[in-house]
């Protein structure tokens, strides 16, 4: 995953207060969203006008930099999770936010390398503020619900992994089947 001028421009079409400084992501997210059933009655997000109901408006400041992994990691710089965490009496792993401060978005293997700049953007770090937002409005987590932490997280991504079979796509993001991709780092640790 690379951010550069290019890749910015898609994702400023959406958030056009973000952009690149040598080589990190700054900026600000700002969105009217809610969270609505699909036909299958599956949760999604969708943009809103204003705050009315349902409807969360958010509006945080973040950076975003690449592990030596070229993993992002992204950091919310405005401390509106600290304070909301701090205001509930919560700690902030209930927020998701990782004990160096970088936002839990998704299980580690499931943020591919393979994902684009505006993929990344769209799928993994706008939910997770919308999320942050419908929590920070009405003090409970959105009706999405939520991974465990530590232990159970690891126990719902073995059960997310090992209900895959072989020519299903790949949890990890890569595009690729099961048996190309991480089936065959799950054989050769397993050897």
């Amino acid at each position: 995953m690379r951010f550069d001028n290019t890749s910015m421009a898609e994702i400023q079409q959406y958030f056009p207060d973000l952009k690149v400084v040598v080589g990190e992501v700054c900026g600000e997210i700002d969105f009217f969203a809610k969270y609505v059933q699909n036909h299958r009655g599956q949760w999604v997000i969708e943009s809103c006008e204003s705050e009315i109901g349902s409807c969360v408006h958010g509006k945080y400041k973040i950076k975003i930099v690449l592990n030596r992994s070229g993993i992002p990691l992204v950091f919310e710089t405005g401390e509106k999770i600290q304070s909301l965490a701090l205001r509930l009496n919560k700690n902030l792993i209930d927020f998701h936010v990782n004990r160096d401060g970088s936002c839990c978005l998704d299980y580690y293997l499931n943020i591919s390398q393979s994902l684009t700049a505006k993929e990344f953007i769209l799928n993994k770090v706008y939910p997770f503020f919308v999320w942050q937002a419908y929590y920070e409005k009405f003090e409970i987590p959105p009706p999405i619900g939520e991974y465990s932490h530590g232990r159970e997280a690891l126990v719902e991504f073995y059960k997310d992994i090992t209900s895959l079979e072989r020519n299903d796509l790949c949890i990890c993001g890569s595009g690729k089947k099961f048996k190309k991709c991480c089936l065959k780092y799950l054989e050769t640790t397993a050897s």
